[in-house]
């Protein structure tokens, strides 16, 4: 078999809440089998081709092409590729207690298999990051840490509209996926009504009904809880999170920051 790998050696990884173990892509062969009586990374996987067979502590699944799959630290991770179409795969390894911690705040407590969902564009992200030469260690693990966030955001939603949200209008779902997946962008109320294909008092009237709020405070309570994350578990500096979730400048981010808070962004990221 042969696999196009990055390991990141010699570094303090018990001082790092969050930091990337390995990641790469496999092209397997019957002899692909990897163990782990008890398995001390998080792992995210998407097969892009063959399959294959997961067993953990969770339950046994049976991923193939298209299909994506989490495994969570702490478990019993045991999986090998098929000898007839072996797997083709991209993924990551993340180590630290950070993303346990968020993995668990997303509802996504177990290892588990996501059949017929694309996680590659997430992972190629944070590929892309990790093999920058210019990228110093803490600054590139900063910036897939927000990836990774994000893509625990993703799996969220999917599930939500798998089960919870089953309820709730397709057109309000996908209005409230697209506010997920684009947090740093400004959300116009012609672009809310593109997606849902309604006029402005109806979009803003079936958010509201679904959800609780309209979709600009919708936007800004998630942009606060990504700061609240990225605060927290990253050296990022606090001028760069107000960039990357799109707040005009950092004055404004830290004033409506400590009017929903309760405290300044500063105060926040140093509180015990």
């Amino acid at each position: 078999m042969r696999e196009d790998v990055k390991v990141f050696l010699n570094q303090n990884d018990d001082d790092m809440p969050f930091s990337i173990e390995s990641l790469g892509i496999s092209y397997c062969d019957d002899t692909y089998h990897m163990t782990r009586p008890v398995g001390h990374i998080n792992v995210f996987e998407y097969v892009i081709s063959g399959k294959g067979t997961v067993t953990t502590s969770s339950g046994t699944f049976y991923p193939s092409a298209g299909d994506s799959y989490l495994l969570r630290k702490g478990e019993y991770h045991d999986y090998y590729s098929d000898s007839e179409e072996p797997w083709v795969k991209i993924w990551i390894n993340v180590l630290g207690d950070l993303p346990s911690e968020v993995l668990d705040a997303y509802g996504l407590h177990n290892s588990m298999m996501f059949p017929n969902l694309d996680i590659s564009d997430y992972l190629k992200q944070i590929h892309k990051i990790a093999y920058a030469e210019a990228t110093d260690l803490d600054t590139m693990y900063d910036r897939c840490f927000v990836v990774f966030v994000k893509l625990c955001q993703f799996l969220r939603q999917t599930l939500s509209a798998d089960n919870k949200f089953s309820d709730i209008p397709e057109n309000i779902v996908e209005l409230k996926q697209y506010i997920d997946n684009h947090l740093e962008e400004n959300l116009t109320l012609d672009k809310c009504n593109s997606i849902t294909h309604l006029s402005t008092s109806q979009t803003i009237r079936s958010f509201r009904h679904a959800y609780g709020v309209p979709p600009y405070e919708y936007l800004n309570q998630q942009r606060i809880e990504m700061a609240k994350v990225m605060l927290r578990g990253s050296l990022v500096s606090i001028q760069d999170i107000a960039l990357q979730l799109g707040f005009t400048d950092q004055y404004y981010f830290s004033k409506y920051f400590k009017k929903r808070v309760g405290k300044s962004p500063k105060d926040y990221r140093n509180y015990k």
